[in-house]
């Protein structure tokens, strides 16, 4: 059974609301589950989102689910050289996540905030996926020496955004995600691809990973866009983070609340019916018929 499924938590959600609307007290979907998928994660972020369509009253089932994800000491890697003498940067302390709903204009308000000088920002919906469970072993697989390396191959649209890389989105992946945002049709002619030098990057990360004794998902996201400011020779003391989380999946948003905890979120509706018609004609186009 996939508890992380869209469909099955919308059956489950219709299941409850129509026991309570006719005051039923039938069985539980629980009923149905073993003992360890009900001890599982995925269970207890179930139990999250659906307790999340009375959010005054999730607090306990949001607590229960970040508690069962990794421990973030599991998650830490160590720096198995000696600790650079250079002191460690200063990073960025505030944190704002941008949300979406249906085609609200994320992108716009994105843009308007790229190259502020007192934000730091990375381009498009790229990293949205970056909290989710996989990211991050991706990244550290091949062991400290390797982290720098591997984040330019995985996330190479956000160095060359004609690269059709797949690229992690809510439930799939997407190749030519920088072509699709817009990313390769740039500049005064709109005629230009938004590029960054990755050798540069490269170097600025490792320089920067190198001052630290151990690193988690959280401090090297942080890292990352203290490279690549210095990458394109931006001011370097940016105390804040606009991150456009976009869309995530449960698991990636909880695991990123959990990081950074003190995060403000902005969630941008426009429209809602009609971009709630917007949302679904793609059902209804050749290539996204099912």
């Amino acid at each position: 059974m996939n508890l992380t499924g869209i469909t099955f938590f919308f059956a489950v959600k219709a299941q409850q609301s129509s026991r309570e609307l006719h005051g039923e007290q039938s069985s539980s979907y629980k009923d149905a589950l073993s003992a360890d998928v009900l001890n599982n994660v995925h269970h207890d972020i179930l139990e999250y989102r659906l307790a999340a369509f009375t959010p005054h009253l999730a607090d306990d089932a949001f607590k229960k689910a970040t508690n069962s994800l990794p421990l973030i000491s599991q998650e830490e890697i160590p720096n198995p050289s000696s600790v650079s003498s250079n002191p460690q940067p200063s990073l960025p302390q505030k944190m704002i996540g941008l949300l979406h709903f249906g085609r609200s204009g994320t992108g716009l308000l994105h843009s308007l905030i790229d190259s502020h000088s007192e934000i730091s920002t990375l381009p498009s919906i790229y990293f949205s996926e970056y909290f989710n469970g996989d990211s991050w072993k991706n990244l550290t697989a091949n062991g400290w020496e390797d982290i720098a390396k591997r984040f330019v191959s995985q996330f190479e649209v956000l160095f060359d955004a004609s690269s059709s890389a797949p690229i992690p989105q809510l439930n799939r992946t997407r190749n030519d995600l920088g072509k699709q945002e817009g990313m390769t049709t740039v500049g005064p002619g709109r005629d230009e691809v938004l590029c960054v030098d990755r050798d540069r990057f490269c170097l600025q990360l490792r320089g920067l990973m190198d001052c630290y004794p151990k690193l988690d998902p959280a401090t090297f996201f942080s890292l990352v866009h203290v490279a690549y400011e210095a990458t394109l020779d931006n001011p370097s003391d940016k105390d804040t983070i606009f991150y456009h989380i976009h869309n995530p999946n449960p698991y990636t948003a909880l695991n990123f609340l959990r990081y950074c905890p003190d995060t403000r979120l902005v969630m941008m509706v426009r429209d809602p019916i009609q971009s709630c018609e917007s949302w679904i004609t793609r059902v209804f186009t050749d290539e996204e018929k099912i």
